[in-house]
């Protein structure tokens, strides 16, 4: 599998993977077509609750979708980090979205590295 650099690249793989158009996905979520599309192309960002949804819908963790990485553990406060990242995606401009996953993704590794496999 190709390796996913951003939230709209995980957020159409969801979508691929449970074999639905960006319009039924939208209809799924509450959003429209042209939302899905513009979460995939970069150009805006889910709202929590709609990234709650996508990550039940893809079986898999809201942190995988905004930084490509899993909670190690349930609980795990990296969870609560990966919303805090994405109402700061939405909230900022475009030119500096790539910046804020960059430095998740080097704060997430980096408490790996400090706390073990916990995360904690």
């Amino acid at each position: 599998m190709e390796e996913m650099k951003t939230p709209g690249e995980r957020i159409r793989y969801v979508r691929k993977l449970k074999d639905m158009s960006q319009s039924e996905l939208g209809e799924f979520l509450g959003r429209g077509q042209s939302a899905v599309y513009a979460w995939e192309s970069g150009e805006s960002f889910p709202r929590v609750p709609e990234l709650i949804k996508l990550a039940e819908l893809g079986e898999t963790t809201i942190d995988w979708i905004c930084i490509g990485t899993k909670a190690v553990n349930e609980g795990d406060p990296i969870s609560e980090a990966a919303i805090e990242v994405a109402r700061l995606y939405d909230a900022c401009l475009p030119k500096h979205r790539e910046k804020i996953l960059v430095l998740a993704s080097a704060c997430y590794r980096d408490s790996i590295k400090k706390n073990g496999n916990s995360g904690k």
